[in-house]
């Protein structure tokens, strides 16, 4: 099921239906249940990441809301977005989204950021 939800988040021709497998995905990764299985899925992060830095903020957002959900309270969450070296793209998603003056996903990164890089 994970890996069905990552490809048409990732490569659905559909971006309504692209949004709503981003959504799913978002949703599962708050579940406790789901953060081990999700951790275990090489694309997760990289399918998210790819969201993340798109050009429409509200992808941005979710993408953002999925990692947040992913790491906190979650150290193997934590160490597999740290893994996946995003720190450089989502301090420049952070510096794009204070130039656009989208201070909700401002702050999604900059919260996101904090999780990623306390000890």
């Amino acid at each position: 099921m994970f890996a069905i939800l990552i490809r048409i988040a990732h490569s659905s021709s559909s971006s309504v239906l692209q949004r709503q497998a981003l959504l799913i995905l978002r949703n599962l990764a708050f579940s406790s249940t789901h953060k081990a299985r999700i951790v275990s899925e090489s694309k997760y992060v990289p399918t998210i990441m790819s969201h993340v830095v798109s050009k429409t903020s509200d992808t941005a957002y979710i993408g953002l809301t999925a990692l947040w959900a992913l790491i906190v309270d979650a150290q193997k969450g934590k160490v597999a977005v740290r893994s996946s070296n995003v720190l450089p793209a989502l301090f420049d998603v952070k510096t794009q989204q204070r130039n656009k003056e989208n201070l909700l996903c401002y702050h999604a990164v900059s919260n996101v950021i904090q999780l990623l890089t306390e000890d």
